[in-house]
């Protein structure tokens, strides 16, 4: 099993280091290398999260809310955290 986390943010990777997770890190997912039984972790669009789900692999979440000034913008895991992300597991079922 490996754990993929997808992310092209610094602060996303670091504020998961310091929750003690770890995985191979991508800036960009081909959910044709995953295998069932791995699990990516990321913020990916909802056509994709199941895509990862109907190859057998978890899908983990960065949730993060955030208001419309800090959309498009770069944050610290140390904003991250004050702004209450959680990571959530979630299952896309079409139709």
């Amino acid at each position: 099993m490996t754990t993929w986390i997808v992310t092209r943010h610094p602060g996303a990777l670091e504020f998961l280091e310091r929750q003690g997770i770890t995985g191979t890190f991508l800036p960009h997912l081909d959910v044709g290398m995953l295998k069932a039984g791995d699990k990516v972790i990321g913020t990916l669009p909802v056509q994709l999260i199941h895509a990862v789900n109907c190859a057998g692999v978890e899908y983990w979440h960065l949730c993060l809310e955030q208001g419309f000034n800090d959309r498009g913008r770069e944050h610290t895991a140390d904003y991250m955290q004050a702004l209450g992300v959680s990571l959530r597991r979630f299952r896309v079922v079409e139709g």
